[in-house]
């Protein structure tokens, strides 16, 4: 269940989840898998014309070292991704990390 249910029907409308698992016997193994699973995902959302943005999210309960959601654009809703200029990292506002980059002279 969701912590703040919002927006009655839009929600029901808007948000659709998926979770994966999988057993792997070392670390290295996982982290294959995981990146076998992301790229079929953004295989998927492209032949379907649907634009996604991979995001760093958090694992929840479940724990585990990785854990992405695909969020897709929209003028309405409540999640806040933090992103970098480059556009090369991406996290939902829970998760996302800062680098101080001001240099004091």
């Amino acid at each position: 269940d969701e912590n703040r249910p919002r927006f009655g029907l839009l929600r029901g409308r808007e948000f659709v989840m998926l979770d994966g698992y999988s057993f792997a016997a070392s670390q290295e193994q996982l982290d294959k898998q995981f990146d076998n699973e992301k790229a079929a995902y953004l295989k998927i959302f492209k032949r379907t014309g649907v634009e996604v943005r991979p995001v760093i999210a958090d694992s929840g309960t479940m724990g585990g070292k990785n854990s992405i959601e695909f969020q897709a654009p929209a003028a309405v809703g409540e999640d806040t991704i933090a992103t970098n200029a480059s556009g090369t990292y991406a996290a939902n506002l829970e998760m996302a990390v800062s680098v101080d980059t001001f240099k004091q002279e």
